[in-house]
């Protein structure tokens, strides 16, 4: 209840609640290369398995969604698992989508630096006032060049609570979880075809 108090003061001390449209929402997910082994672990004669083998040479990468709102979202961020990143990763993708690398794949601290300059800065300069920034308290998002940032562009940061993304994360319950579950199917039919034709 205090987060939604909190988030109420923070509206009101920055003139936002006629103002949805610089209200923003970011989220990240990892997304893996492959759909994993499709066998079902089990003992013999069980009768509700429901154990997926997983596969050991699945590679993440993160894309990092924000949105403001009134559900307007804008270019999307994408971080490979690299150490250099290579120019033809970005060959025949999405329009604006800016890309990145880390060497774990995920958003650490510098790639989520990198898209607050590069990317909400850039698409959110011309807006007049304070713009609010709703994100996870994952501690790859919080530095002090960050805040420093944001700060110096008139952006207020409102991090809601760890662990809770799964519940209070707009991106993540409405969003990810949709794309995922349309992914997977995908990449599963495609499979199918791919061994289908050998």
């Amino acid at each position: 209840m205090k987060l939604f108090i909190k988030l109420k003061d923070t509206i009101e001390r920055n003139n936002l609640e006629s103002r949805p449209q610089i209200i923003f929402n970011c989220d990240e997910s990892g997304f893996q290369t492959d759909v994993g082994i499709q066998q079902i672990l089990c003992r013999k004669g069980s009768r509700n398995p429901h154990k997926v083998g997983g596969s050991v040479t699945k590679s993440t990468y993160t894309v990092l969604v924000y949105c403001n709102a009134i559900g307007d979202y804008l270019p999307l961020y994408v971080n490979y698992k690299g150490l250099h990143f290579y120019s033809n990763w970005c060959q025949n993708g999405p329009k604006d989508v800016v890309y990145n690398c880390s060497p774990s794949g995920w958003m650490e601290s510098s790639q989520f630096a990198n898209w607050l300059e590069n990317v909400f800065i850039k698409h959110t300069t011309k807006l007049e006032g304070p713009k609010l920034l709703i994100f996870d308290a994952h501690n790859s998002h919080l530095t002090i060049p960050l805040i420093e940032m944001a700060c110096a562009n008139n952006i207020e940061l409102f991090c809601l609570p760890a662990h809770t993304s799964h519940v209070l994360q707009p991106l993540d319950v409405r969003v990810f979880k949709s794309v995922k579950n349309a992914r997977r199917n995908v990449l599963k039919d495609y499979i199918v075809i791919l061994d289908a034709k050998m």
